[in-house]
């Protein structure tokens, strides 16, 4: 029985730098490949493809430098026809290659999968993806660095299994970067290249420097097997013969423009490179003028059809992970738009006593501090009230309403109407001191009867709020 999700996520990584691994896509010789998730600002989302360099691996010689090396010349390619290396991230002991995700089947396993029903490829799809592999392979050889310069790139590692198939039926080249390390690690580990055997050019085998049509010799190789279902070199014995015979190209006779591709593999597969396509451009447009190629919606609905079952199982594992991660979340940390006591300040006040247009937080800071303010007054006056002089209550029964407007004549400083003495709690007139204040002529009340914290004014201290910036 095959392992849950939840299962599968409790042997992944708890984190991979900065990305989060949900579900296991492939591992090898080299590396392990990862569904993640990538969270950013605001709730944005999105999912990445990561390839992690096991971590043996970087203390082998200068691998970790040619690695990296060619992944920044990697990311430089811009094609819909590979996928783009998004970033590179390294530690002392991790080294991840971050990938665009492209919900996808290797070419690899369209192959199978057409060759256990019996039912070939129709050859205009195999030339849709073989184009698109073209294509996206001529970009890679004439990418530039930032300032111009050819970088020479060659992929010296193109194979079916290197070639996705989008379920939107567009096709991508996969792990630039990776196969010039691959190469001199199998070198320095035993002193033979140990490569996809099948696909390798003449030159490679011999050690001489490689160019451009090493990997044209090897998309050659990878028409031919789509088109016959066999690879064209199989066994060791197959290493030295491809140095001395040439590629058979031949296809079955019921082929449509079976003896023009049939040319071209013959061309692609020269054992002197000389001979070869120049370019991959070149080879693109000789295959296109031989067979014309599906459209991409017509590759889509076999990706589908073929490899169906994959797709729903590769969508429901990532789903079952992002729904396990969700369920255990910790609510992230944010900042709160309002202070909590906001909702208290439902006693209107006159903001037009402000001298300037307030902003939205100094309203909100002001009506909080003076709902706090009128809160802590009133219990000090319930206090005040039970022990007044009749003489308060008269001046507070002839004194007329508040004027926000006009500011306080009271000489009490603000600090003393808010903090009284415990022995003796004033009320709102302050009648209960020994110096009492003298009588409020008629018709201009008291102020000093008032809570000193009724008019937003500038020098008197609002209650401390946290949200306030400093």
């Amino acid at each position: 029985m095959s392992e849950s999700a939840s299962e599968l996520a409790a042997k992944l990584p708890e984190r991979l730098g900065d990305y989060e691994p949900l579900t296991e896509l492939a591992t090898g010789g080299m590396a392990t490949l990862y569904v993640a998730r990538q969270r950013g600002a605001a709730g944005v989302e999105r999912l990445v493809a990561i390839k992690r360099v096991h971590p043996h691996l970087l203390s082998q010689g200068d691998f970790r430098d040619m690695f990296l090396d060619e992944a920044r010349m990697a990311s430089l390619i811009q094609h819909p026809n590979v996928v783009h290396l998004l970033a590179v991230e390294e530690a002392v002991d991790e080294l991840l290659l971050v990938m665009e995700y492209v919900e996808s089947v290797p070419f690899s396993r369209l192959l199978s999968a057409s060759r256990a029903r019996s039912s070939p490829l129709p050859v205009p799809v195999i030339s849709r993806i073989v184009c698109d592999m073209l294509a996206g392979l001529h970009a890679a050889h004439e990418a530039v660095d930032v300032r111009g310069k050819a970088l020479g790139l060659v992929h010296r590692d193109i194979s079916p299994q290197n070639v996705i198939v989008g379920v939107d039926g567009v096709s991508r080249l996969i792990d630039f970067g990776i196969a010039r390390a691959a190469d001199r690690i199998t070198e320095t580990a035993s002193g033979v290249i140990k490569g996809k055997n099948a696909y390798l050019a003449p030159e490679m085998l011999l050690g001489k420097e490689l160019d451009r049509r090493a990997d044209i010799f090897a998309a050659g190789l990878v028409l031919r097997e789509a088109l016959t279902g066999q690879q064209a070199f199989e066994g060791e014995a197959a290493l030295y013969k491809r140095v001395f015979d040439s590629v058979s190209p031949t296809l079955a006779d019921h082929l449509d423009a079976a003896r023009e591709i049939e040319q071209i593999i013959k061309r692609a597969t020269r054992r002197e490179r000389d001979l070869r396509y120049d370019t991959a451009a070149e080879m693109h447009e000789a295959l296109d003028n031989a067979i014309a190629p599906a459209p991409s919606r017509q590759v889509a609905r076999l990706v589908q059809e073929l490899c169906g079952n994959d797709i729903v199982l590769q969508r429901a594992s990532i789903q079952e992970a992002l729904n396990a991660t969700t369920r255990v979340d910790h609510p992230r940390a944010h900042t709160p738009t309002r202070p909590s006591v906001a909702p208290r300040a439902k006693t209107p006040v006159a903001l037009e006593a402000s001298a300037s247009p307030p902003t939205r937080r100094s309203i909100a800071l002001i009506v909080a501090a003076v709902a706090i303010c009128i809160a802590i007054l009133a219990v000090l006056s319930t206090r005040g009230r039970s022990s007044g002089s009749q003489e308060v209550r008269t001046i507070a029964d002839s004194s007329p309403g508040p004027s926000i407007a006009a500011p306080p004549e009271s000489t009490q400083s603000p600090q003393a109407a808010a903090s009284p003495p415990p022995s003796a709690a004033p009320s709102t007139s302050g009648a209960t001191s020994p110096r009492t204040a003298p009588r409020a002529p008629v018709g201009k009340p008291d102020n000093s009867a008032l809570p000193a914290s009724s008019s937003p004014d500038a020098s008197t201290p609002l209650h401390a709020n946290p949200y306030q910036e400093p």
